[in-house]
């Protein structure tokens, strides 16, 4: 459970990352914008010409592709990110779940998990437990 724990406060912490590349990926969007407006109005006032408005025109195109195309990366793989809340009720949820179930969703979360026991010699018998103990865990 301790590990549980631990993956959620770091998945916690991941989506708050995303979210917060996002909003700086967002507010670059804006500057780009405002940028741009000054260079039209530096064209309209004369200030600039034609070939130098179309090169940061093109300049201003190509920053606003980069930028959207890293939102859209950022926002692809924030949506692969559980929530934990969706974690908690997954928890809650377990006694419920039959076993294909069960099985699915721990394949799911789960690369590895490594379970030792001090016995030795043990034989899987159904419905028969050993006392054993969870070694080492690695997530998806």
């Amino acid at each position: 459970m301790e590990k549980l724990n631990e993956e959620a406060k770091r998945i916690y912490t991941e989506e708050g990352k995303k979210k917060s590349e996002i909003d700086t990926a967002k507010r670059e969007l804006a500057k780009i914008a405002e940028r741009r407006e000054k260079w039209q109005y530096m064209f309209v006032e004369g200030l600039i010409g034609k070939q130098d408005i179309r090169k940061k025109m093109a300049e201003e195109d190509e920053n606003e592709k980069e930028v959207r195309q890293r939102i859209a990366q950022e926002q692809k793989s924030f949506s692969g990110i559980p929530r934990i809340e969706e974690l908690v009720g997954l928890v809650e949820g377990w006694p419920y779940f039959d076993d294909r179930e069960k099985k699915e969703l721990i394949y799911t979360i789960f690369n590895k998990i490594i379970v030792n026991t001090d016995l030795r010699n043990v034989k899987g018998v159904k419905n028969k437990f050993f006392d054993a103990y969870i070694h080492d865990i690695s997530f998806n």
